[in-house]
């Protein structure tokens, strides 16, 4: 799920301290189940002579999509299936992000195509692909025309895979669009609980805080919920903050923090709270022209970069994505309690 960096705090996949995602779980290791009765036939067993071996359903039905907030466990769920799926079926585990140590497409498709070669050959395998972008780039083009829909239209084998924005995946072909798609949900009490043992266990957890307020302080984020076991309270909310920026161009970045900042006390982000919030931020810091941006662009901006979202019970209304809105109250709680204040009143 996390991996160790300046801005990246990504643990790297860790069987033991792997919780697994109880109904998403299920419903992904059921796909996998009637995929392999139909297309991936046993190591040990003989091909029949004769058999055709083309796929014998429409080659969307083959692809599974995990959506979810970032630091929801995405990674860690494929990971924990290239782990225990590996003793019966041809998987392979793809990260998307490695594409950005190649110059070269050709070498990066090559290496790939070796990479899936080793595992499976000519047979249909289980290809993971992780943090699928929303958008499509040089790489990924030939990726697609190279491995993945090759995978799909020939062998009939199946893409799970992980998608960095919770709506938006990055491929042209229909069928890689399409199939079938299931939302992570955050951890519930419980598992909270069953996770601060396993880091208690690996002799990572704080002695504080409890189980269950470290459930309340992060509505059950995995993410924040390691952050919060590992480190003071101010410093998780902080490290979080920096995860969900690091996708924001450098350029962009204190814009967008800025304005984060400024409407984190809004339930919805509509353009006279925006105004208002704008107004007593950029009045308390005696910049008022530090934010050339107009309070109707904040929500494209902070969408564009899924710190806000549609709201699930309010059509046509913007919210901000509530661990973003959590972590940024708590940290101008501590820094700024006074300006958090007048945020809250005007909003």
């Amino acid at each position: 799920m996390f991996r160790n960096g300046p801005m990246d705090v990504r643990l790297a996949y860790d069987a033991s301290l792997f919780i697994a995602p109880q109904e998403v779980g299920h419903w992904v290791h059921a796909r996998i189940r009637n995929w392999k009765a139909v297309h991936a036939p046993s190591a040990g067993r003989a091909p029949i002579v004769g058999l055709r071996s083309g796929p014998m359903c429409a080659p969307g039905d083959l692809v599974l999509s995990l959506v979810g907030e970032r630091g929801v466990g995405k990674t860690w769920l494929l990971r924990h299936l290239a782990r225990e799926q590996r003793h019966t079926s041809r998987v392979v585990y793809l990260d998307l992000e490695s594409r950005d140590a190649y110059v070269s497409v050709d070498e990066y498709v090559g290496d790939t195509q070796n990479q899936v070669a080793r595992v499976c050959g000519d047979e249909a395998a289980l290809l993971l692909v992780d943090h699928v972008p929303p958008h499509l780039d040089e790489h990924l083009k030939a990726l697609e025309d190279a491995v993945l829909r090759p995978h799909l239209a020939r062998r009939g084998s199946m893409v799970v895979m992980a998608l960095v924005h919770p709506t938006q995946a990055c491929w042209r072909a229909p069928e890689l669009r399409g199939g079938e798609t299931v939302a992570m949900p955050r951890f519930n009490q419980m598992q909270t609980r069953l996770q601060w043992r396993c880091l208690e266990r690996a002799g990572l957890a704080e002695p504080v805080p409890l189980p269950d307020e470290m459930w309340r302080l992060s509505d059950g984020l995995p993410l924040l919920n390691y952050l919060l076991a590992t480190c003071p309270r101010l410093d998780a909310f902080e490290l979080l903050l920096d995860y969900w920026l690091d996708r924001v161009p450098t350029g962009e970045r204190s814009v967008v923090r800025s304005c984060l900042d400024a409407v984190c006390a809004l339930p919805f982000l509509e353009h006279a709270g925006i105004q208002r919030t704008l107004d007593v931020y950029g009045h308390y810091h005696s910049e008022p022209t530090r934010h050339p941006i107009h309070p109707r662009a904040v929500p494209n901006l902070l969408r564009k970069y899924w710190l806000a979202r549609p709201a699930a019970n309010a059509p046509g209304r913007i919210v901000l994505v509530d661990s973003v809105q959590r972590a940024a109250r708590e940290v101008m709680r501590a820094r700024n309690a006074t300006l958090l204040a007048m945020l809250k009143e005007v909003a």
